[in-house]
């Protein structure tokens, strides 16, 4: 007795987000991941995407084959290069389209997908209600990214190939109106130009 009240937290709703089985999927989808340092993928993942983009008519080079070797939680990774993936990123009120490129490291062996690095999140500007689901932009107020939960795990993730088929690179000839400065080598790189579809 004489004990104050206590509330209990109701049990928030759960998000809404489509489930993506980001493999099967025809579009090219990347994980938003909190605890990455740099962007990276397997060689699982490269094999699918690639295969994807080549029917969008894009290339995925390597920008360079120096082997790098992670620590931290990923210690004893070894990585086979880095590559150039293109990217499309859909707003989700307006249509418009953020297009670029990001710049990820290539693991041997796995299945992990593209985990693009709390760096390369950064620079997009990326607000996400963890809750909700919802992902805004910093730099394009009252706009959104449609993100979705991968079909095994349940991670964020979001589609970057929303790109003109049979189109030049976006950064060889693209309509320049932002463009966002690399990060440095360990926190990967993504630069990001805005068109109009």
């Amino acid at each position: 007795g004489g004990g104050k009240d206590i509330t209990v937290m109701g049990e928030p709703t759960p998000d809404s987000l489509p489930t993506i089985n980001i493999w099967d999927d025809p579009n090219v989808w990347g994980v938003i991941d909190e605890g990455c340092n740099s962007n990276c993928h397997s060689e699982a993942w490269a094999s699918n995407a690639e295969e994807k983009y080549r029917k969008l008519g894009y290339d995925c080079p390597w920008v360079s084959r120096t082997v790098k070797h992670f620590s931290g939680v990923g210690a004893g990774t070894k990585t086979q290069g880095k590559r150039k993936w293109p990217c499309g990123i859909q707003l989700k009120i307006s249509g418009m389209v953020l297009h670029g490129s990001i710049d990820s490291h290539q693991t041997q062996g796995g299945r992990n997908p593209l985990l693009i690095s709390i760096s390369a999140q950064g620079k997009l500007g990326l607000m996400k209600n963890t809750r909700t689901g919802v992902c805004q932009l910093m730099d394009y107020p009252g706009e959104e990214i449609q993100l979705g939960r991968t079909h095994d795990q349940g991670l964020l993730c979001m589609c970057i190939s929303t790109l003109p088929k049979g189109c030049s690179h976006p950064l060889i000839n693209p309509m320049k109106i932002k463009t966002y400065d690399d990060v440095d080598e360990d926190g990967g790189e993504m630069t990001t130009r805005r068109t109009a579809l």
